[in-house]
């Protein structure tokens, strides 16, 4: 079996390349347009802009059946020269600026190397050298603040060591995937990857437009990615509530990890951590839920073109991702546009804003769109909304009263909100025109007090008497990111009052003595566990053969789970399909040098081994779904006759011999000819 430091090693490469062609390479592009200090500012801008373009370009050629390495990158180039192309700043007053951008100038400066005294050798290391010692001198440089404040640092690298923990431990120590959907999801990602756009009806292809760009880039199994990429979601997700509160209050940067630390610890809020360990689009898209809120209010404050474009990009690859995400931005941007109430009179600055999300939201659903035009079907699964959403029940006023929220910590929520009411009516009757500053926090904690209020409202509905939007277990994720800024907003309530110092620092103390108590009374860190729907020891099997044989030289005869994994490398038999062939007296052949034909002798989710009594009761009864034969009584008697069958037949057959063999699972590997290929049939004495 794979060792979990063989595991660390392929995560490193991963987040490496993922950081590259997410973060690294946007900023690097986009740095004239980025002015801001904050190095977690710079990341989410650039990674907003790379997700929205990746998206975008790989639909594009997808659609229209090009979809490459080599296309890929011409359009990231393109879209690269047209952005460089459209900033006025490059535009030159010899008029050639498409020189420089196409990177014309760099060959002349090249030829000019050579003509250089020095020669082209020493001219190259001494740049290099030069950008080395650069490098260095930014380490240096953040070296020497992290030990001007080291507390801030500290902090932060153990909350996100923490929570990089909970999330990565099943993805390191476990080969199976987290979640059902992973496999499903596994497959589109392929599925694009060969042009094959909605193979299973239309559905948003967004998040695995971000995973196959990885994949065509990189050459990395989209298995190792899918693996991965769900505890890596989970970590932007920390790094998200770090950024907005960071950014909303940068005179207090330690509210940051405090905020980070509430979530991490839980509190007994709605937070399913298990959905941050398995990748699954609607986590992916909750990435761009706070970038998005920060930009459009950002927007709101100045009128900038910039952060209005980045709203306007959040909201559109929220709908290109998974659109339940769109339904709690679009009610976040509504509040806040509420809150800055005095743009209304701007009629103006109003029908820019609505143009703006109309284009946004008609992007956003334009690759479904075009599917439906060519005629494709939609995925089931889109009227999920359709079928959990539902009129209230009748209630009355006297069981609503009745009602007791079970949550501790939401219970805390609830008279927390009722003061800072309270508080801020009284903040807006102190604050004077001139302080401008003040007006902003004001806004900022009166934005989150109005959406902790609705996404609770929402999250409760069943027992208020309210229409219920969605599943709760949903609403529960956006309400608990919520609240955990909610918490941290009484430190910044207090410097509307010009407290005393000595006052200020025994309400700070006290507070942060509150919070230590409710996270020690409230939290409960659990390591959540994957949904196994295979073995280890079957993707570690999948793993060596796609390694040691040659691509599509070999068929994996298995549960389905191995047929996400070997499209694409390989070729996939169903084990059930065998069985029910071979006990029908039909004949089979595979036309590959390698059959590979995976057996449990101890059949996932039973106490039991497989036996004789279970092979001898015969092929269970027809399903209404094939995935059903791998499920209840059906998967031991499967497996017991695929485990007698494959023994009577080695016994007989000198082409078929064991590949891998432990107490819970066999591989047996037939090599043959594929010209010539060996008849499996069953063995009749």
């Amino acid at each position: 079996m794979q060792l979990p430091g063989y595991s660390l090693g392929i995560l490193a490469k991963l987040i490496l390349v993922f950081l590259l062609l997410y973060a690294v390479l946007p900023v690097k592009a986009l740095k004239n347009k980025i002015t801001s200090t904050f190095t977690i500012e710079k990341f989410f801008i650039g990674f907003v802009h790379a997700n929205f373009i990746t998206i975008m370009i790989v639909h594009f050629l997808s659609f229209i059946k090009i979809y490459e390495f080599f296309s890929l990158i011409f359009c990231y180039y393109a879209v690269y020269i047209l952005y460089k192309w459209l900033n006025s700043k490059y535009i030159t007053k010899e008029n050639k600026p498409i020189l420089n951008i196409i990177f014309l100038d760099k060959y002349y400066e090249i030829l000019d190397m050579y003509d250089s005294p020095k020669g082209l050798r020493k001219e190259l290391s001494g740049r290099l050298k030069s950008s080395f010692l650069a490098f260095l001198d930014s380490i240096r440089n953040k070296f020497k603040s992290f030990i001007s404040n080291p507390l801030n640092s500290i902090a932060l690298l153990i909350i996100l060591a923490v929570g990089a923990y909970i999330r990565f431990h099943h993805s390191i120590n476990h080969l199976y995937l987290g979640a059902s959907d992973s496999y499903v999801h596994l497959a589109w990602v392929k599925y694009l990857g060969n042009n094959d756009i909605y193979k299973d009806g239309i559905y948003p292809y967004g998040y695995h437009a971000i995973i196959s760009a990885i994949n065509k880039i990189f050459f990395i199994d989209p298995y190792f990615i899918v693996r991965f990429i769900g505890a890596m979601e989970g970590i932007i997700i920390l790094l998200s509530i770090y950024y907005l509160v960071k950014v909303s209050f940068n005179n207090k940067p330690w509210l940051a990890w405090v905020s980070l630390g509430l979530y991490v610890a839980g509190l007994q809020l709605p937070i399913d951590v298990w959905r941050q360990v398995s990748a699954l689009p609607q986590e992916y898209a909750i990435i761009f839920f706070l970038p998005g809120m920060h930009s459009f209010r950002m927007y709101l404050k100045d009128d900038s073109k910039h952060y209005f474009i980045l709203s306007l990009e959040c909201f559109a690859i929220t709908l290109l991702v998974h659109p339940y995400v769109t339904v709690f931005l679009a009610i976040g941007y509504i509040i806040t546009y509420l809150v800055y109430y005095e743009r209304f009179l701007n009629f103006r600055f109003v029908l820019k804003t609505f143009i703006g999300m109309a284009l946004a939201g008609f992007v956003g659903i334009l690759p479904l769109i075009v599917g439906a035009i060519l005629g494709m079907e939609f995925h089931g699964s889109l009227g999920y909304i359709q079928r959990v959403a539902e009129l209230p029940d009748k209630i009355s006023l006297s069981e609503i009263l009745r009602f007791n929220e079970p949550s501790s910590a939401l219970k805390l929520l609830i008279p927390i909100i009722m003061i800072f009411i309270l508080i801020l009516i009284l903040i807006r009757l102190k604050l004077r025109k001139n302080m401008l500053n003040e007006k902003e926090k004001f806004r900022i904690i009166l934005i989150f007090i109005l959406l902790a209020i609705t996404f609770y409202l929402l999250y409760r509905a069943p027992y208020l008497g309210l229409p219920v939007l969605m599943d709760i277990n949903r609403i529960g994720i956006f309400l608990s990111i919520v609240v955990v800024i909610i918490f941290v907003m009484p430190f910044i309530i207090l410097d509307f009052f010009g407290i005393k110092k000595a006052i200020n620092m025994i309400l700070h103390s006290l507070i942060i003595a509150g919070l230590c108590l409710i996270t020690v009374s409230y939290s409960k860190i659990t390591i959540p566990q994957g949904f196994q729907l295979e073995y280890d020891e079957a993707v570690y099997n999948y793993v060596t053969i796609k390694r040691d044989y040659q691509y599509l030289n070999w068929t994996i005869i298995s549960p389905v789970e191995q047929y996400q994994q070997s499209l694409g490398y390989g070729w996939h038999y169903n084990l059930w399909e065998l069985v029910k062939k071979l006990e029908d007296g039909e004949d089979l052949t595979f036309p590959t040098d390698y059959v590979f034909i995976f057996v449990e002798k101890k059949p996932l989710w039973s106490d039991e081994y497989v036996s004789e009594e279970y092979a001898k009761q015969g092929f269970p009864e027809e399903q209404e779904e094939s995935v059903q034969y791998y499920y209840g009584g059906n998967r031991i008697i499967i497996q017991s006759i695929a485990y007698y069958w494959a023994e009577s037949f080695m016994q007989n057959n000198d082409n078929m011999k064991i590949y891998f063999d432990n107490d819970i699972f066999r591989v047996y590997v037939i090599e043959q000819d594929w010209t010539n290929p060996v008849v499996l049939r069953k063995y009749r004495g």
